[in-house]
């Protein structure tokens, strides 16, 4: 079993032989191994999450900060003019809604595999747990 921990190199395999190579030293030592290699392999698994959290975020804010230059733009184009028309301020509205559809346009696919990274990376989580408890009952011969 240890050799075809060896063979795939994955978070959950790396655990597993963790937990192998503490079989002689005990139920502790082996509860110890789950949870030390646990605590090693799991961040690996979650390791670009805060990449896609950060673009998320980060395009949220360009949006926003498209927006309120346009909206600037917009208003600057009023007090130049000194009136109001549609034809004034469309430029800078338009800008607005651009760079604001650009922020979501990023934003959402982001935020959506954010969550599903996420969500997927809790289920492996809470399998390895599972099968480590389970590896170590059986090895225990509980």
């Amino acid at each position: 079993a240890i050799s075809v921990c060896e063979e795939v190199d994955v978070p959950f395999t790396n655990i597993i032989k963790a937990v192998l190579l503490a079989k002689a030293k005990g139920t502790k030592k082996l509860e110890d191994a789950l949870e030390n290699s646990s605590l090693d392999e799991i961040p690996k698994l979650e390791k670009y999450l805060p990449i896609l959290a950060t673009i998320a975020s980060v395009s949220t804010l360009l949006g926003f900060t498209g927006t309120v230059l346009g909206m600037i733009n917009a208003f600057n184009s009023i007090a130049q003019a000194g009136t109001s028309s549609p034809s004034i301020v469309a430029s800078g509205i338009a800008q607005a809604l651009v760079t604001t559809a650009a922020g979501l346009l990023i934003a959402i696919p982001t935020i959506i595999f954010h969550h599903y990274f996420s969500n997927k990376i809790d289920k492996i989580t809470r399998t390895i747990e599972l099968k480590g408890k389970e590896l170590i009952e059986f090895l225990v011969g509980r």
